[in-house]
């Protein structure tokens, strides 16, 4: 199968060249939209800032953010390194690409190289990179980790591969059950094959233990050996509590979901459909973040937790399907047919046209209604309002922070870890002058502020600072 996939593209880059610019050029295509937004870009990204003021060395904490938490530790301004890290992180994830393709399906250079520039172009693999870098990371992991697997022959390969694997684990969580489900898989598909020969018996003892190694870190190192915490957090119903009907979230969120997957997915799945090719190791990867993903919809009563996040785990399958059905028209390349080498880049710019879209510094401001916010329709933004808004609102945290060193602020969910990172009161989010938050807030004596658009005057507080269209008010009494 492997052999019968080799397509040669006479020209292209050797392997040391190749992976250079499947980091570098990942990371440029990451860095554009950061280099459009005078801060770090993502909807999450604020989190990542304040936990910097929360870290410890001693706990546990996901790769990235206890890379993050070190280098602040030793003095780097984690504002400067989230306006880079993730640009870095994508280049890795299309040098990982790479070694992946080339070790595990064994393709020419140039198509391995083109595989991975494809994939990380893609909208859904931006969108990753947007603001869910722990994920990105282990991602990169996650690849190292299945490359090796394939090359392992001595004890040192093995060590090797386990540590990948621990990364894998301590960096994302869905990762790391995906991980341990395909190490598991390729363990018993290897014993069914295996023919008598020692080195299979071995490696599929290795991936067998491999996998049982991620469970159990992903069981006591994440969740402490809580079990049911684990399952509580990788499973939900969505059975009604008061009758044995769908709940009416299941019905509000079926739509977004669905509308997600046609958007994430709808375009690259008509062409992997035409690629597709058998490997044990893909296909198994398709399948289980498939049912995951869909899981709400074919099994409400009990389906997986953040389904968004598994759809998110199948865009490298979807487009090394694609690359294979694109690169067999692009091979006339060889023979200077320009009729194939045009069929092959019209399909490649079809399937980027959301990636242009999301790239585009013009583009409307906002997250994609239809799917429930979890998709940015443009990339160069931290949140649904402008570079001068935010602006605005932190510079009113600021002012607020040097006036006092006490009391309670509540702020809009937006500027919520934007406000928790610049500011050392502590900080709460609320929905309005009138959310209840805010009256018991009061009730238990503390000084409370808000941070408001204006008109709550007439609700019981002072006005304290003027920062644009922001109001920083204190309540009465």
């Amino acid at each position: 199968m492997k052999a019968g996939l080799k397509v040669s593209l006479a020209g292209l880059p050797k392997e040391p060249v190749a992976y250079a610019l499947a980091f570098l050029v990942p990371s440029l295509i990451r860095w554009f939209p950061q280099s459009m937004y005078p801060f770090p870009i993502g909807y999450d990204t604020p989190w990542y800032l304040y936990m910097t003021s929360h870290f410890n060395p001693l706990s546990y904490a996901r790769t990235f953010e206890y890379i993050l938490g070190l280098l602040a530790s030793a003095g780097l301004d984690p504002f400067i390194l989230m306006m880079y890290l993730p640009a870095v992180t994508h280049g890795l994830l299309g040098a990982a690409l790479f070694y992946f393709i080339r070790t595990h399906l064994h393709w020419t250079t140039g198509k391995s190289l083109f595989a991975a520039l494809l994939t990380t172009a893609s909208s859904v693999a931006l969108r990753v990179s947007w603001d869910l870098h722990s994920q990105s990371l282990g991602m990169v992991f996650f690849l190292l980790t299945l490359g090796s697997c394939e090359s392992a022959r001595r004890l040192r390969d093995y060590v090797v591969t386990s540590v990948l694997a621990i990364m894998t684990a301590a960096s994302h969580q869905l990762l790391a059950v995906l991980l341990a489900a395909l190490l598991i898989s390729q363990c018993l598909l290897k014993l069914y094959r295996r023919n008598g020969r020692t080195l299979e018996l071995r490696n599929a003892f290795f991936l067998l233990l491999s996998g049982a190694l991620v469970c159990a870190f992903l069981l006591l190192a994440v969740y402490r050996g809580d079990l049911a915490a684990l399952l509580d957090r990788g499973f939900r119903s969505y059975l009604s509590p008061e009758h044995e009907l769908l709940s009416y979230e299941w019905y509000r969120l079926v739509d977004p979901y669905l509308s997600l997957y046609v958007l994430a997915y709808g375009l690259v799945f008509l062409v992997a459909v035409l690629g597709f090719f058998s490997d044990d190791l893909l296909t198994a990867w398709t399948i289980v973040a498939g049912v995951a993903a869909l899981s709400i919809i074919l099994w409400p009563y009990y389906c997986v937790n953040l389904p968004d996040r598994w759809s998110y785990l199948l865009y490298v399958p979807m487009y090394a399907y694609a690359s294979n059905a694109i690169s067999t028209a692009w091979n006339g390349l060889a023979a200077i047919r320009v009729r194939p080498a045009v069929k092959s880049l019209a399909i490649s710019c079809a399937l980027l046209v959301p990636t242009v879209s999301m790239l585009n510094p013009a583009g409307p401001l906002s997250l994609l209604d239809r799917t429930y916010d979890m998709f940015p329709s443009r990339m160069s933004s931290s949140t649904v309002v402008s570079a001068s808004v935010l602006s605005d609102a932190i510079d009113a945290v600021h002012w607020l922070s040097d006036m006092t060193d006490r009391g309670v602020l509540f702020v809009p969910d937006y500027f919520l870890y934007w406000s928790a990172y610049s500011s050392h009161l502590e900080v709460r989010r609320f929905s309005g002058p009138t959310d209840a938050a805010v009256k018991r807030a009061m009730e238990s004596g503390n000084d409370v502020y808000i941070l408001w658009w204006g008109g709550a005057e007439s609700l019981g507080f002072d006005p304290l600072f003027f920062s644009g269209p922001f109001r920083v008010y204190r309540a009465r009494g």
